[in-house]
Order: structure tokens, then sequence, then C-alpha cells
């Protein structure tokens, strides 16, 4: 069954392999890579709001990380939350945002813009929590103000949904950092 709307997975890893993923994460071998701009080219150039880090795990069934086995549990729990068989993993990357003493509900988005849905295939995307934390993820109606449903990130649980589906991220307030593992694949239709 497609799911059609944002749909949570708590416990997604066993507590071994969430461990193992925490553990490279916190690393020092673990590559977070500056972003000058997360929100889509939406932001001012000085606003202080828009930078981030990301770590580039997979892209186009790919690895680009010496970390990529660590996030593929994940994209196993997410395909048996949609329930239907993988194609193509699209993306997987890590992100972390920091608290800059400033709110900020990011700019609502789709994930993977350039990738189309066939007649074969649909392309869903999820955000798995690294940390407990706030920076909410935002969803949106269709005009972009409505919010349809908002989660607050729980270490080791995700949220699934078609990509089509607008959303943002809050930044922390209360935490240091806010980090997620966005993925984004495609499935049999």
């Amino acid at each position: 069954m497609s799911l059609h709307k944002p749909t949570v997975v708590e416990q997604v890893l066993f507590d071994e392999q969430f461990n193992e993923l925490v553990s490279a994460i916190d690393s020092n071998q673990f590559g977070w890579y500056f972003l000058n701009d997360h929100n889509y080219g939406v932001s001012t150039a000085d606003e202080i709001t828009k930078f981030g880090f990301r770590h580039l795990f997979i892209a186009n069934n790919q690895s680009n990380s010496n970390f990529s086995h660590l996030a593929l549990p994940i994209v196993f729990a997410m395909q048996d939350a949609i329930g239907k068989k993988l194609i193509d993993i699209v993306s997987i990357h890590a992100n972390m945002t920091i608290n800059v003493g400033q709110q900020h509900n990011g700019h609502p988005h789709t994930d993977c813009q350039s990738v189309a849905d066939t007649d074969h295939a649909e392309m869903y995307s999820a955000v798995f929590y690294i940390d407990t934390c706030d920076g909410d993820t935002v969803f949106y109606a269709d005009d972009l103000e409505t919010i349809v449903h908002r989660q607050t990130p729980v270490a080791n649980s995700m949220i699934v949904f078609p990509r089509h589906i607008n959303h943002s991220a809050m930044l922390p307030m209360h935490y240091a950092r806010r980090r997620i593992v966005n993925l984004n694949i495609t499935v049999a239709k």
C-alpha cells in the first residue's frame, strides 16, 4: 500500500545499529562539509540561518562515503514502511544545522525536484532523526503556509512521505544542533 501522507516509524534501527551509526557520525573520521545555503537559495546573502553541514552517503546508487553501509538499514526500514519494492537510491545524506540563536522554519520545498516519477516508479523521501532535539520537520498544504503536520525529532525515529509533499526544517533553539539523515528512493508502483 502506498503512503499518501507523512508516516512516523519509531525505533527504526536495532540499538547496536543505531549506536554504531551515532558513533561513526560523532567520530573525527566522519566528514561534515559546509553548506553555504541549505535553504534552497531562498535566503539572503547575509542570513546566518542559511548555513549548515552535509555528509553525502550515497547518490544515484553510488557510495560516496566509507560510512554508506551504516545508512542502508534505514533504507530497508523506509522500504518496509512504504510496502513496495526498492528500485533506486537517489540520495542519502546527513544534514546538521546548529543553534544560531534565531528561530527559522526553513523554506517549504520538495526533495529531488529534478527526478520525475515514471509509469513504473514513484519517489519517496524520509527524515531519520539522529538526535532527540527541537528543530521540527514541518509539512505544508499546497498553499505552502498551512501546516498539516509537525514532527519533533526523536532519536532513532523516521518520518516517511511521498516526495511531492512540501516540508521544511526548523532550526534548533534549545539544543546545540539538529542532525538528520535525509533519504530519497524510488519504489515500484
